[in-house]
């Protein structure tokens, strides 16, 4: 089965733009709805895929948080060569590190950090979360759950190297958190695990 990787989106809805952060194994379909909402709503909303995102686990794999990071820039600097002055940023999870990253790294009007991981004491959540992503995609690729789980092992202890950079990502964040002047809004559930 050929599968469609998600694609960069933005809808154009007015002088004031918000960029949308996906997390570690979204993709931009995570936050299109809200992204169509902010949209009727008369902002702008782009949300651009982190390389290695939605597609193969090999070439997610292959990629890490700094590679990322630079698309957070790389799509923050699109919408101010697009003339955009006031950008918000709102991210998921990972792409909420983000935002509050962007927060002390760039000027922004705002910023909205849901799930954002602020501390890191066991890397399980996120290792469990990449076997989920990896399951998952070699369903949609049509395999056979005897396959699924014989493919699984090649991946056991796979994303440890993105993991101990994620810590540092989190590290570098709660360090410089005190040199955001942007208003903030964190969204976190009862039960989010960080």
């Amino acid at each position: 089965m050929k599968i469609t990787p998600p694609q960069p989106f933005l809808f154009e809805g007015g002088k004031r733009a918000v960029l949308l952060l996906h997390g570690f194994t979204g993709s931009s379909a995570d936050v299109r709805i809200l992204g169509r909402f902010l949209q009727e709503n008369a902002y702008t909303a782009y949300a651009p895929q982190y390389k290695g995102h939605g597609v193969t686990p090999d070439i997610l794999l292959q990629t890490g948080p700094a590679d990322w990071w630079q698309d957070v820039l790389d799509a923050y600097t699109h919408l101010k060569n697009l003339g955009y002055e006031e950008i918000a940023v709102a991210g998921l999870s990972l792409g909420g590190l983000f935002s509050l990253k962007l927060g002390f790294s760039r000027p922004v009007k705002g910023i909205v950090a849901m799930s954002t991981p602020t501390k890191m004491d066991s890397s399980s959540p996120i290792i469990a979360g990449f076997h989920d992503y990896v399951r998952n995609y070699k369903k949609l690729e049509g395999k056979t759950p005897e396959e699924i789980d014989q493919e699984m092992e090649a991946y056991k202890d796979a994303p440890m190297n993105t993991i101990a950079k994620l810590k540092d990502e989190i590290n570098e964040v709660n360090s410089e958190i005190d040199m955001i002047y942007a208003p903030i809004m964190v969204v976190q559930g009862k039960k989010t695990i960080w």
